[in-house]
């Protein structure tokens, strides 16, 4: 009797083809961060010169891994999580930092504080 031929479950294909692209998404992150990045106002001109040349960089991993076209703004979606999850960790941990502080030196909470605790602040 022939061996029957059983297709891989679907939910397989999905987890290793999202699991590719989390590490293309590291990758991502890796050229961007070894790489001289703008940030702020700038021209168009001054735009394609700092970007261009990482942009390159970045489609040739994409060549050299063999990307899906489909799955390249998920890579960068998934890049920009990773940088918004840092930026809610640090501002949780610098707001807990500001509360331990504000009852170490104050003994208050920040929620106890009224206006009368800060009214020489102002010019009266």
């Amino acid at each position: 009797m022939p061996k029957e031929i059983v297709a891989p479950k679907a939910e397989t294909k999905n987890t290793e083809r999202t699991d590719a692209v989390m590490e293309i998404s590291k990758e991502i992150i890796k050229i961007i961060g070894r790489n001289e990045v703008l940030l702020g106002e700038m021209s168009e001109e001054e735009r394609n010169k700092a970007y261009v040349p990482i942009t390159e960089e970045i489609i040739r991993l994409f060549i050299e891994k063999d990307v899906v076209i489909a799955d390249i703004d998920f890579a960068f979606r998934l890049a920009l999580q990773a940088f918004s999850s840092f930026q809610i960790v640090t501002n949780n941990t610098v707001e807990r930092m500001y509360q331990l502080t504000l009852k170490e030196k104050f003994g208050k909470s920040q929620m106890d504080f009224t206006m009368a605790d800060v009214k020489g602040s102002i010019n009266e």
